[in-house]
């Protein structure tokens, strides 16, 4: 992210030592503050809880940048992503077999697979 304390702090009306404080144990998140610091960190509120979202790195990544859209643009972005879903199955019967298979394998926890012919 490469935020410093003070970074932090300025985004939460906090001091360096006391964002340094709350890091360390020393002291607590008002609720105030715990709801703030997904936005500025860019990561869930379980995350700070110490909850499992049972999300990669990476899908969380894309549901940070999904959350940033305009409601309007989301609605975009979820249609595109379902095309993509349909059309990604063809897309591999026509590349090269081994990058096809190495993608595959990439989006392997996606489980899509190629569409079969009638």
């Amino acid at each position: 992210m490469g935020l410093t304390q003070s970074d932090v702090g300025d985004h939460l009306g906090l001091t360096k030592n006391a964002v340094g404080k709350i890091e360390s144990g020393y002291s607590a998140l008002t609720l105030k503050n715990l709801f703030a610091l997904p936005l500025v960190l860019h990561r869930p509120i379980e995350y700070f809880l110490g909850l499992d979202t049972a999300l990669t790195e990476n899908e969380q990544e894309m549901l940070t940048y999904f959350r940033e859209l305009p409601a309007e643009l989301r609605l975009l972005a979820l249609d595109r992503a379902s095309r993509w879903k349909e059309e990604f199955p063809q897309l591999l019967e026509v590349m090269d077999p081994g990058f096809a298979q190495q993608l595959r394998e990439q989006m392997g926890p996606y489980k899509i697979k190629p569409k079969k012919r009638p």
